[in-house]
């Protein structure tokens, strides 16, 4: 990380000047432990869409990263699986106290900054030939809860969700542009 430029192996990714640095924290789970680099479009003292990239390492020497690195992309040979969800902090905070998604909603919260509960995300990662190191970057969006609402979820509301998770992937990709580093 240097400013708003990432360096991770051969793929290089600027993170648009238009959002503004939030700050970053080191985080340390069971298994694993790296730094979170938060970038937010900001309205005053509230946070809207984000660019979240994460670097992050296994601590015990039995564990890698081993999931599909498909469906997503490549960039200068490195492939990133990518997907597309929506989630809640609220949830995510009682589910998982401590899980980085948790961690990175106090962290916005300690800065002052408000926040929506609701988002939609788009998740680019990938690993090292070894397992080892794992790379990261989310784009986040608030999710529209006049539209979809993740408290009132049925079945009818699938694709609405559909169009929305395919609406956001098409903004990331706007946004998130990965390149092979020169």
């Amino acid at each position: 990380m240097h400013g708003h430029a990432v360096r991770w192996g051969s793929i290089c990714l600027t993170v648009p000047n238009r959002y503004a640095s939030i700050g970053t924290f080191d985080f340390s789970l069971a298994e694993s432990a790296g730094s979170r680099f938060i970038f937010a479009e900001k309205n005053d003292d509230t946070v809207g869409a984000m660019v979240v990239v994460q670097i992050e390492h296994m601590t015990s020497g039995n564990d890698i990263y081993r999931y599909r690195l498909r469906p997503g992309i490549e960039v200068a040979g490195v492939a990133l699986k990518t997907n597309v969800f929506a989630a809640s902090n609220a949830l995510a905070e009682l589910q998982s106290p401590n899980s980085e998604s948790a961690l990175t909603t106090r962290f916005i919260r300690a800065k002052n900054f408000r926040q929506p509960d609701q988002w939609l995300t788009v998740r680019y990662a990938t690993y090292d030939a070894a397992g080892k190191n794992e790379f990261l970057v989310f784009y986040r969006e608030p999710l529209d809860t006049d539209t979809l609402d993740l408290g009132t979820i049925g079945p009818s509301d699938l694709p609405g969700f559909a169009e929305a998770f395919d609406a956001v992937g098409a903004r990331a990709r706007s946004i998130v542009r990965f390149l092979r580093c020169t």
